[in-house]
């Protein structure tokens, strides 16, 4: 079934409790992420860092800013968080961190 997310307000299928996929995804792993126009940093409960093409790339979807914006921007992960991503979903390309030098 289609609905609007009561997390990140986008129409698409709905899992459970009112949430899509990526808003469930989030839940279990909310992480800080840094706002590309402020450089202002807080949780976000979806997981964004999927639509970063890399580590140190901003997201090509946005987020509402809390802090100073007020507006949708485009954010990515805090380097202190990366690590804390499971590997399975990382997106493609993204460096194994689990890989010892």
């Amino acid at each position: 079934m289609s609905s609007v997310c009561r997390s990140c307000q986008v129409h698409q299928r709905i899992k459970e409790d009112g949430l899509c996929k990526g808003c469930l995804l989030g839940l279990r792993y909310t992480f800080s992420y840094e706002c590309q126009r402020c450089h202002r940093t807080q949780r976000i409960p979806h997981p964004m860092w999927s639509y970063q093409c890399t580590p140190n790339a901003f997201s090509t979807l946005t987020w509402a800013c809390h802090q100073q914006c007020k507006d949708y921007t485009h954010w990515k992960i805090v380097p202190e968080d990366i690590a804390k991503i499971p590997q399975d979903e990382r997106p493609e390309g993204w460096p194994d961190v689990t890989k010892k030098p």
